[in-house]
């Protein structure tokens, strides 16, 4: 929905009033009452919820960085500012400014949070790859770790990243990729019977 710039400040009023509502009747739900399947439907779809909330909060930390939005409450640095507004540890807070302006160059990647797609464990992960020597190529092959992570389970995923950190920094410092190695991606078969194979990630990173 597309509002003019003044109308902003009740439109997302009206926004927090309907998810305040919506977070309401879902505590109300008796999640007693729900079969195996209602109730693992509720339990993903909540996960997913907790990475789409995560990354609209990166989003609004971004802009509040480009903003300069703490000056506007006497704080220079936005962390401490948030410290105190929301009595959260100013640690944890740094932790999520890190993530979220990190995230400035991978557009891809913040929008498969907001999608429910990407973790914030997943980002974790990516940015752990991410040096002076892969940073163009992780950019570039934003679209096929997103793939990977709708099509792995999380431990098949981690295999998929380490392939391709052992084919973009081969001179890199990289952890123990021995597992990785004796089982091969050549074999690995997602849920949606997609194979990423060395073929695959061979031509991504040629």
């Amino acid at each position: 929905m597309s509002t003019a710039p003044h109308h902003q400040h009740d439109y997302m009023g009206d926004l927090f009033g309907r998810l305040d509502a919506v977070v309401t009747d879902f505590s109300e739900l008796s999640l007693l009452s729900l079969d195996a399947n209602d109730l693992n439907t509720f339990l993903v779809r909540m996960c997913d919820l907790v990475s789409q909330a995560q990354g609209l909060e990166f989003k609004g930390i971004q802009e509040a960085e480009n903003a300069a939005m703490s000056l506007a409450f006497e704080n220079r640095i936005l962390t401490t500012h948030l410290a105190k507004a929301t009595h959260q540890p100013t640690k944890v807070l740094g932790a999520d400014r890190s993530l979220a302006m990190w995230l400035n160059d991978f557009d891809q990647f913040h929008t498969g949070m907001l999608e429910g797609v990407l973790s914030r464990s997943h980002l974790n992960e990516l940015r752990d790859i991410d040096n002076p020597r892969t940073r163009h190529l992780l950019v570039r092959d934003q679209a096929m770790f997103i793939d990977a992570a709708q099509d792995f389970a999380w431990n098949e995923w981690k295999q998929v990243v380490a392939y391709w950190l052992n084919a973009a920094d081969p001179d890199g410092e990289l952890t123990d990729v021995s597992h990785f190695v004796r089982t091969s991606l050549s074999a690995l078969t997602g849920r949606n019977a997609h194979t990423v194979g060395r073929g695959h990630l061979g031509a991504q990173l040629a």
